[in-house]
């Protein structure tokens, strides 16, 4: 995120992942590709709608990496 203010750069896009231990059943590593509404450099827009994101792939029984 600091790359985007000391580049001057924009966001337009964000994808979330997370994973369990592949080597323990169930294996989960959903992804989840957020646009967003303009390209921006807000860091707390991004961070609210990675957050939104977030609580829409975790699984609150899984534990995750």
């Amino acid at each position: 995120m600091a790359k985007l203010s000391k580049q001057k750069l924009l966001c337009g896009r964000v994808g979330i992942s997370i994973k369990t231990n592949r080597f323990v059943q169930p294996y989960c590593h959903p992804f989840l590709l957020i646009n967003l509404p303009h390209a921006t450099d807000d860091v707390l827009l991004i961070n609210r709608l990675v957050m939104q994101g977030l609580e829409k792939i975790y699984q609150p029984h899984l534990n995750y990496k």
